[in-house]
């Protein structure tokens, strides 16, 4: 192995050890896991543990008017249990005790313990307005004539069949799934690019970077400190959609309903090169400053297309299908992370369209890391005033900012 790539993984076990020993990322792993764990946990528990609505029934009613009562509950996730109680007064008792929800009088009226809000938009309203009508139609229809069954049919017929010229996408992930893999995207993203800029200016505020490249070359020093803090952000990704994944498969949530696995497994490939691509431009922003107070000038720029790219996802789900945007920003580098797994959920791009868009990030990303360790190397001990990218960019003179400790260095320049 070469000199420069020891070097190199002497700086990356440093920032592996500086970012794992810190107290923000302990706390920061755990915030993580445990929003991860309630978004998995809660509503799998809710959707095994759906609301049950007990109908009392006071009279004397058809079964098939007591099918048509259990049958309101589908269309709000519950489950109806219709049941005769002997006397008004017994059904009064075991409303109040909250034994029954709602008494049903026969065909001619509902009894509630507590009056409805008009203005209130609950699932028990909707519940109570569904069971009105269901009772009322059903009882209509028998009251003109109909038999019980015959009653029944008429109130629940069977949909009509549906043809169509072209067959319809499968959405084989859950797009739940979907969009809470864009939402850790675009948080994971920025907050490990900032960890980059951040360090970057730390060690020029503090001149530790001086000492660094006494021994260190630049590009030697970038790359460790990109390789390192890589290494501590895919531990903490894989980590976050381990548990969530486990914990997926413990409560049977339907998370992992298709191919969702298949499909975290690639935007987890993208994650790397969202962040291959990405922190290398954080690397270089962060060099033009000397000073915590700057460095939000310069970040802002560089997150303005991961914002972007994250509104234009979310609205591509809430349309429910690709958009002329997206199926742009899905081959750009600076958007694709978010806007192609986007497009993956939605079925609306082949295998080979994913693969061209992952080549096309990972040669730009080549490029990016040469100019941005062009600009790191120039920048990096600069210190006084914010530097501007034309200044110090690669193709301009290269005695520009030289950086001491080369060979070919001149002394540095100061402003």
């Amino acid at each position: 192995m070469s000199r420069p790539g020891e070097l190199s993984l002497l700086v990356a076990g440093r920032e592996i050890r500086s970012r794992t020993a810190s107290r923000s990322f302990l706390i920061g792993t755990v915030l993580s896991l445990v929003i991860v764990a309630a978004l998995v946990v809660v509503p799998a528990l809710r959707s095994h543990h759906a609301g049950t609505y007990h109908v009392g029934v006071v009279g004397s009613v058809s079964p098939s008017l007591e099918r048509a009562v259990e049958a309101t509950g589908s269309g709000l996730g519950a489950t109806v249990e219709v049941r005769p109680v002997g006397s008004l007064a017994e059904a009064r008792q075991q409303l109040s005790s909250g034994q029954l929800d709602v008494v049903l009088l026969g065909t001619h009226g509902l009894l509630v313990h507590q009056a409805l809000d008009a203005d209130t938009s609950s699932s028990f309203s909707a519940f109570i307005a569904d069971v009105g009508k269901a009772v009322a139609l059903q009882a209509g229809l028998e009251q003109a004539g109909l038999s019980p069954e015959h009653a029944y049919a008429l109130a629940h017929p069977k949909a009509l069949p549906v043809a169509a010229l072209v067959r319809a996408r499968r959405h084989t992930v859950p797009l739940g799934t979907a969009l809470i893999v864009t939402v850790l995207l675009f948080a994971l993203l920025q907050q490990y690019g900032a960890w980059v800029l951040v360090g970057v200016v730390e060690e020029k505020a503090t001149r530790v970077v001086e000492v660094l490249l006494a021994t260190v070359r630049p590009t030697s020093l970038l790359v460790g400190k990109v390789v390192g803090i890589g290494v501590v952000a895919l531990v903490q990704a894989g980590l976050t959609v381990g548990v969530a994944m486990a914990l997926s498969a413990a409560v049977g949530s339907s998370l992992l309903r298709g191919s969702a696995p298949a499909f975290v497994l690639v935007s987890a490939v993208w994650f790397l090169l969202g962040y291959a691509f990405y922190c290398w431009l954080f690397a270089a922003a962060g060099s033009l400053v000397s000073r915590q107070e700057d460095a939000q000038n310069v970040a802002f720029p560089l997150m303005l297309p991961l914002i972007i790219g994250y509104f234009v996802a979310f609205s591509t789900f809430v349309a429910g299908h690709a958009t002329p945007l997206a199926e742009v920003l899905a081959y750009i580098p600076f958007t694709a992370p978010l806007e192609m797994p986007t497009l993956m959920a939605l079925g609306a791009v082949s295998w080979w369209q994913v693969v061209v868009s992952m080549l096309i990030t990972a040669g730009c990303t080549v490029l990016m890391a040469r100019l941005a360790a062009g600009i790191y190397g120039r920048a990096v001990l600069h210190t006084g005033r914010q530097l501007r990218w034309r200044e110090v960019a690669p193709w301009r003179d290269r005695g520009a900012y030289p950086v001491k400790g080369l060979a070919s260095a001149e002394p540095v320049s100061q402003a």
